[in-house]
């Protein structure tokens, strides 16, 4: 055992401490604290270490709301209250913008989440939940997703799952307007019992629809395009700015609808009226939509086909005619039309991998004036933003806290040519 004093926050919300010439990461501490602590993994620089006791409290630290805190691999910020969470969240973006780059860059403060806990739409169960150490743990609910309905919904799944051989590799859900989608992944699209699975859902008198989606591989639990609705609408209809859109499982849509729209609320007041914009990484065409009434032409690109199929279902049914759904791989799609259009500006959403080299190189020989860069990952954002500072200056930096009680961060960023 030692004692350390915890002083900094780190890339994943663990604690930081120093002491003869040593760093130690403690999970679930705040800095400012006193721990007591026990070292689990020693390496040549640095050590992990786990809290045993806190002998000085920081004034930031609360009650988690969860039972299974710091066992559940899910969440690492819940000792901490909501106001130390997003000052964290604004800190390191601000703290490794200056690492990267060797100097002060503004950042705004982090947007916060309307909804701290039940905020997501959607949650991926490989049918338990991972540990700390990224072992299976039983969960019967989760706080970020699950009102009472959703506890009753993971209550008949699992009683489900224990009565029949279980030959399903994971269980999507996702609430969208009141309307569930529930997506099993198996190696076939057999679904023994079915009857009295859509039977006891039901009973609950949700409305909801039930796919099986079937995946070769067995260590993951993505959805994949072989899919067959088993009950219910293929795809959830909803209204979202003043448009009919429509959502099928395999689609990518943000896990915090709040926090969505204030960010495309954002990135409609920075582009500039009749401009002519790729929107690379499209998904469905939600911000498309919200931004084609102001500008030119929209070119949305998305390789997901299902989500692509959804987002020119959207254009078509909402009769917008200056917006383009393109299906294919951004690396290959952006460049190849940034050689035949004139753009005025580029917004890039792109997954954890960031952004592909070969788009910004593409984009700095362009007279493209305007990026506007939405990540979901820092160290990528920042590698990123590095290979384009050759020919743009960064605007605007503003955190969001899409993922509450996580150290997850999205970041929206404005670049300009220099």
């Amino acid at each position: 055992m030692l004692d350390l004093q915890i002083s900094d926050l780190g890339a994943n919300g663990s604690g930081v401490a120093k002491q003869g010439g040593f760093v130690y990461f403690v999970p679930f501490s705040i800095d400012g604290e006193k721990v007591e602590a026990e070292i689990v993994k020693s390496e040549k620089r640095y050590a992990v270490a786990k809290v045993t006791k806190v002998i000085k409290k920081s004034v930031y630290r609360t009650k988690p709301v969860c039972p299974y805190f710091e066992k559940c691999g899910g969440c690492s910020l819940q000792h901490m209250t909501y106001q130390k969470q997003l000052a964290y969240k604004t800190d390191f973006i601000k703290n490794e913008l200056f690492r990267a780059f060797g100097c002060e860059i503004a950042v705004d403060e982090c947007f916060p989440s309307k909804n701290q806990l039940n905020y997501r739409n959607k949650k991926n169960n490989k049918l338990c939940f991972l540990d700390v150490n990224n072992q299976p743990i039983q969960i019967n609910h989760c706080p970020l997703f699950c009102s009472e309905i959703n506890k009753n919904i993971i209550s008949i799944f699992n009683n489900y799952f224990s009565e029949i051989k279980n030959k399903f590799f994971a269980l999507h859900i996702r609430k969208i307007s009141e309307k569930y989608q529930f997506t099993l992944i198996s190696s076939d699209f057999e679904l023994k019992n079915q009857e009295k699975l859509v039977n006891s859902l039901k009973q609950l008198g949700i409305q909801f629809s039930l796919f099986v989606s079937k995946s070769m591989s067995k260590t993951s639990s993505n959805i994949t395009d072989d899919i067959v609705c088993k009950y219910g609408e293929h795809a959830v209809c909803y209204n979202v700015g003043g448009a009919s859109c429509q959502v099928s499982p395999g689609a990518f849509l943000q896990v915090n609808e709040d926090v969505q729209n204030e960010i495309y609320k954002q990135i409609s007041v920075m582009i500039k009226p009749n401009s002519r914009i790729v929107n690379a990484y499209g998904g469905t065409g939600i911000l498309a939509v919200a931004l084609a009434e102001e500008v030119e032409k929209v070119f949305s690109i998305e390789i997901n086909k299902a989500a692509a199929g959804d987002c020119k279902q959207l254009f078509e049914n909402n009769k917008i005619e200056n917006a383009i759904c393109i299906c294919g791989d951004c690396k290959y799609e952006v460049p190849k039309l940034l050689k035949k259009e004139k753009i005025d500006a580029v917004i890039l959403d792109p997954p954890r991998s960031g952004v592909e080299k070969s788009i910004l190189d593409m984009i700095k020989k362009t007279d493209i004036q305007e990026i506007i860069y939405l990540s979901c990952n820092p160290q990528t954002l920042i590698r990123d933003l590095k290979v384009l500072q050759e020919c743009f200056y960064i605007d605007s930096v503003k955190p969001y806290d899409m993922f509450p009680q996580t150290y997850h961060i999205e970041t929206l960023v404005k670049l300009s040519r220099k």
